[in-house]
This record gives structure tokens, C-alpha cells and sequence, in this order.
């Protein structure tokens, strides 16, 4: 039993037809948190809306200063939260100190230190394991030398000099 033409067409169509709407999907789910924002933000704010109209007489007004009143409620505290998170994280900058670690490091004893030693070699060690897979699999990406040169760093710092890491061409 064959299937004649116009059959065929249907159905490569809706195939094509429902590939797309989900690739579309898969694009536009970024925007998806966007838009629920605003259709949340349009309930809270739409008395305000009316009020602003009632008040005014003119709805492109209303809407403008509507627009700005969310402006502000939105991004003034947030402006203000991260103010105040620079100022202190340059505050901390300037009273940072390397040698308060690692007398805090000294304090601990003898068999907290080797235990804190072992974990973080062990780490160090799964960390350049997952990387060298990545890399012999083949899992090329634009961060890669970042990652080699990080490993490096922590291997240099640490003196793992006996953990092999394997370095492939980025392409």
C-alpha cells in the first residue's frame, strides 16, 4: 500500500510543523521568565495604571509614568544592594590580608591539617581527572586553555607536579 502524494505531503508538513514550533520553543525560553515578569508586574501595578488615568486623563501619560514607577521600585533597591555590595567588597579588599589564612590554617591541629591537606589534594586531583577525560573525549571548547592554565596554577601552588594532565590543540 503506498502512500499517494498529498498524504505524504501532510505529513512531512506537520512533521516540519512540529520540529520547528519545538525549536522555536528551545530559542524563546529565555525570554519565558521575561515575560512572566511582566505579566506579573502588569497585575501589581495595573490600579496604579488606573489611578494615574483617572487622575491625569490621558493614557499615554498613565502608561509612561506607570512604566517609570516600575523603573523605579525595580531598580532602585537593586542599584542599591549593589552599591552597597562594591563598597564593601572594596572594603574587604583593603583589609585583606594573605597571612590571616594561613595562620588561621596553623591553628587547626596537626590531624584537622592533614585531613584538610588530603581532601583538598583529593579535589585537586578529581578536578584535573575530569578535565584530562574531558579533553580525551575530545570535549573541545573555547575555555579550554583557561581550564589548562588554571590547572597549572593549582598544580604549581600545590606541588601536584605528579598529576599528569594532558593538553590537546583547541580547534
Amino acid at each position: 500500500m503506498l502512500i499517494d502524494n498529498a498524504d505524504h505531503r501532510k505529513y512531512v508538513a506537520t512533521g516540519l510543523l512540529i520540529v520547528l514550533g519545538v525549536f522555536l520553543l528551545y530559542l524563546l525560553r529565555i525570554f519565558f521568565l521575561a515575560l512572566f515578569g511582566a505579566y506579573v508586574f502588569s497585575f501589581m501595578f495595573a490600579p496604579v495604571y488606573v489611578w494615574l488615568k483617572r487622575k491625569i486623563g490621558r493614557d499615554e501619560v498613565a502608561a509612561l509614568l506607570t512604566v517609570f514607577l516600575i523603573l523605579v521600585v525595580a531598580l532602585v533597591p537593586l542599584l542599591t544592594v549593589c552599591y552597597v555590595a562594591f563598597n564593601q567588597a572594596l572594603t574587604l579588599q583593603d583589609k585583606f590580608d594573605p597571612q590571616d589564612f594561613s595562620v588561621l590554617f596553623e591553628r587547626f591541629s596537626p590531624k584537622v591539617r592533614a585531613s584538610l591537606d588530603a581532601t583538598l589534594e583529593r579535589l585537586i586531583q578529581h578536578f584535573f581527572t575530569r578535565v584530562t577525560e574531558a579533553a580525551s573525549l575530545g570535549l573541545q571548547c573555547r575555555f579550554e586553555p583557561g581550564v589548562v592554565a588554571l590547572c597549572d596554577v593549582l598544580r604549581d601552588v600545590l606541588h601536584l607536579h605528579e598529576l599528569p594532565l594532558r593538553r590537546h590543540p583547541v580547534h
